[in-house]
């Protein structure tokens, strides 16, 4: 993903890791998508901008802390968006 597409992207998703704040390194924000049988392409993939957008609608912004922690099943991300709604 191209720097000027990854800022439109992390801006659509709220600018700042969902679960920790963190928003200083964009390299450091990663799009975790929150069911993984819903994942169509990986966001670095090149599409349209609607495309993109429509997956990253399934996708939640963390940094890469609290990316690896979910993936190792230190978070249990599913308590972070019951909190959401």
């Amino acid at each position: 993903m191209h720097h000027s597409a990854k800022i439109k992207a992390v801006q659509h998703k709220g600018g700042r890791c969902l679960l920790c704040g963190y928003n200083r390194c964009l390299r450091a924000l990663h799009f975790h998508h929150i069911n993984a049988f819903e994942k169509s392409f990986n966001i670095s993939s090149k599409n349209s901008w609607t495309k993109i957008e429509q997956e990253l609608d399934k996708c939640v912004l963390l940094c890469s802390n609290c990316h690896n922690e979910i993936e190792s099943g230190i978070i249990d991300l599913g308590i972070f968006e019951l909190l959401k709604d």
